[in-house]
């Protein structure tokens, strides 16, 4: 999975709304658990644990911080805003 800062040009490719901020999801691996939980490429981390994500930045501490087996992550799609689960792929 790959995240990067959203540009004025990336936002206006994928009319993403200005209100929207984030992350931008710009690959996920179809063999990831991220996938499978529903995030796809052009899709928006908006939250990761019910923490703000303002940036690519922000998306990669939190998601590494991360010492439980589930992340729940609120991300924005073209057919809205949800929350998913997402499973850790680290051995405890």
């Amino acid at each position: 999975m790959a995240v990067a800062d959203l540009d004025q040009q990336a936002r206006a490719e994928l009319n993403i709304p200005a209100n929207v901020h984030g992350a931008l999801f710009t690959q996920v691996d179809p063999a990831s658990t991220a996938y499978e939980a529903g995030m796809r490429a052009g899709d928006m981390i908006l939250e990761i644990d019910h923490k703000p994500v303002k940036d690519a930045q922000d998306a990669v501490n939190d998601s590494t911080e991360q010492t439980r087996n589930e992340t729940l992550v609120k991300i924005w799609s073209q057919t809205g805003i949800h929350y998913l689960t997402v499973e850790s792929n680290r051995a405890s």
